[in-house]
């Protein structure tokens, strides 16, 4: 298979599963235009710093890789891999692409830095039937 034959595929499946998505959410009143625009703004990211990722990726191929330039790699991509994620919870804070069910802000997820429940403090946590929890 050829590259454009490469690139058919990964798009035909790309879609597929962000047609999951949106297909899935559309029933549950959610706006298709919002869904789609958090999407996009996302992937924005990679597809801004695509060009540098490729440059460093290619310059650890082949004999040459020494293992502090493959370290420096790996430390960049994981500052990337978790600038995107910062970047990622705010456009959803901003965007907020599942309304109409209602979306927490981002101090309220960290009010209390509890994992009783999203937005839910320790000292607010109930059972199933609604019951305060000590």
């Amino acid at each position: 298979m050829g590259d454009a034959g490469r690139l058919r595929a990964a798009a035909a499946i790309g879609t597929a599963i962000a047609a999951q998505v949106y297909l899935s959410m559309l029933h549950h009143g959610h706006a298709f235009l919002r869904m789609l625009v958090w999407h996009v703004s996302n992937w924005c990211f990679w597809g801004l710093t695509a060009s540098y990722v490729l440059r460093l990726g290619s310059r650890i191929s082949g004999d040459s890789a020494r293992t502090a330039r493959v370290a420096r790699v790996a430390t960049i991509g994981a500052v990337l891999c978790g600038s995107h994620l910062l970047i990622t919870a705010q456009i959803a804070v901003w965007i907020q692409p599942f309304l109409p069910i209602p979306g927490p802000t981002l101090a309220s997820n960290h009010d209390g830095f509890a994992c009783a429940g999203a937005g839910q403090r320790a000292d607010e946590a109930t059972d199933q039937q609604g019951r305060q929890v000590a």
